[in-house]
């Protein structure tokens, strides 16, 4: 038997772990799970050609103590991936950088925002990489399955846009596949793109 990978163990954590959520609803069709956004980072990764199981592992595993708490949470991800030892740790590592803090009440939208781009100007090339498979994701989601009048999906894009922005500000970097996968998102958070792939 061949032995378990951490990204096939990460996909089966990830499978459990959302096994009762769904992607936001779209009028006229049918229920999607939610492992199928994980899984869509992942496979982002590989198009762009990125082969390291600890990207991999971290895109499918980056919603699980976010959106699964309290039965998910570090502690528990660290022992199910205890097997996999540095590996583990870096996976770990990259999913923390990922997961949003928890916000009191108080906090507006707009305030969460500029948290979050706080945050992506320190954390790691992996976390950045993986951030921008997540922002990629999301957008080709809205463009097959639009939940949003043009109002909010050009809100969406400008945040988005704004994230790329400071990821290429406070990267230097001559990667050839993370260079290709920020043009890219340039051209995807272009707020005519939308509009244009939806009447095509």
């Amino acid at each position: 038997m061949q032995p378990t990978t951490i990204v096939i163990k990460s996909f089966q954590i990830a499978q459990y772990a959302h096994r009762n959520q769904l992607r936001k609803k779209v009028e006229g069709q049918p229920d999607r799970p939610y492992i199928l956004h994980p899984i869509s980072l992942s496979v982002e990764l590989y198009n762009v050609g990125y082969t390291d199981p600890v990207l991999h592992s971290a895109a499918l595993l980056h919603d699980v103590v976010e959106d699964c708490s309290p039965e998910w949470s570090f502690d528990k991800l660290e022992e199910e991936l205890s097997e996999f030892g540095e590996q583990s740790e870096e996976v770990i590592s990259v999913v923390k950088e990922l997961t949003d803090p928890v916000y009191g009440p108080k906090v507006s939208s707009a305030q969460k925002r500029l948290f979050k781009r706080d945050r992506t100007r320190s954390i790691s090339h992996r976390a950045k990489t993986v951030l921008m498979v997540d922002i990629l994701a999301n957008i080709k989601d809205i463009v097959d399955f639009p939940i949003w009048d043009k109002h909010v999906q050009k809100a969406f894009l400008e945040t988005q846009r704004k994230l790329v922005n400071t990821i290429q500000q406070t990267t230097p970097t001559t990667d050839e596949r993370f260079v290709n996968l920020m043009d890219l998102l340039f051209v995807y958070t272009d707020p005519g793109f939308i509009k244009t792939k939806q009447f095509e």
